[in-house]
C-alpha cells in the first residue's frame, strides 16, 4: 500500500491531526496525508488528501523521499505553499500547530518519528 504523508509548516511550526477514535491508531496523533489511490500518482494524492481532509488547495509540494516499511511505502512532501485556511473535514478529532521539538507531548504512531527525523535533515540540508 502507497501513503503519502505531508509536513505543512507556518512560521516554525507543523500541523499535526489527531485520528477518529474508530480508526487504526485511534486517538493517536499524525501529520496529514493518506492512502494513494489506484490508478493514482502519489503527487496526486497528497493534492486530493489535503483537500479532504483540511479544505486545503496545495499550491506547490515538493518531494522528499519515499520510505518503505513492511508492506507500505510512504511518500514525504513538503508542502511549501497552499491556499486556504486549514479545517478538520474528513474524520479528525482534532488539529493543531506545533514546533518540531513539542513532538514527544504528543503521541504519534512510532512510524512517525522517522518521518519528523527525514523531514528535520532534508529542512537542515536544503540550501537557503
Amino acid at each position: 500500500m502507497k501513503v503519502v504523508i505531508a509536513f505543512i509548516q507556518k512560521q516554525s511550526q507543523i500541523l499535526i491531526t489527531r485520528r477518529a477514535l474508530d480508526t487504526h491508531y485511534g486517538g493517536y496523533w499524525e501529520l496529514p496525508g493518506g492512502k494513494v489511490e489506484i490508478n493514482e500518482t502519489p503527487a496526486f494524492a497528497i493534492n486530493r488528501e489535503l483537500k479532504e481532509e483540511l479544505s486545503i488547495d496545495v499550491q506547490k509540494a515538493e518531494f522528499i523521499c519515499c520510505l518503505e516499511q513492511e508492506f507500505l511505502k510512504f511518500y514525504l512532501y513538503d508542502v511549501q505553499d497552499y491556499s486556504g485556511d486549514p479545517q478538520l473535514s474528513a474524520g479528525q478529532l482534532d488539529k493543531t500547530w506545533i514546533n518540531i521539538n513539542e513532538i514527544e507531548n504528543y503521541q504519534f504512531p512510532q512510524t512517525n518519528q522517522k518521518f519528523f527525523d527525514i523531514w528535520q535533515s532534508y529542512k537542515r540540508d536544503k540550501p537557503s
